[in-house]
């Protein structure tokens, strides 16, 4: 059992720090990024399936993509306004 656990727990760990070490976004020395990483290889029995299904459906919608339309796509983000920017200003 504690084998399946750091098994699942590496592997949790191998994941969320590739996607954190490539996205510029955020900085090495920010907390915040860091409690997350933590918390994520600790909870890996819940969050890795998770990861395991975004990483797939993401693979699979770009692999239904042709190259033309995958090109179009990521050229063609619409960015919206939340909906909570709508409401009237108070009085």
């Amino acid at each position: 059992m504690v084998i399946a656990y750091c098994v699942l727990a590496t592997a949790t760990f191998i994941l969320v720090m590739s996607a954190f070490l490539k996205d510029t976004s955020v900085s090495n020395t920010d907390p915040m990024a860091w409690i997350f990483i933590l918390t994520a290889t600790l909870l890996s029995p819940m969050t890795l399936p998770f990861i395991l299904r975004a990483k797939l459906q993401a693979r699979q919608a770009s692999s239904q993509l042709k190259p033309s339309e995958a090109s179009k796509a990521s050229e063609e983000v619409e960015v919206t306004k939340p909906q909570f920017c709508d409401l009237p200003a108070r009085k």
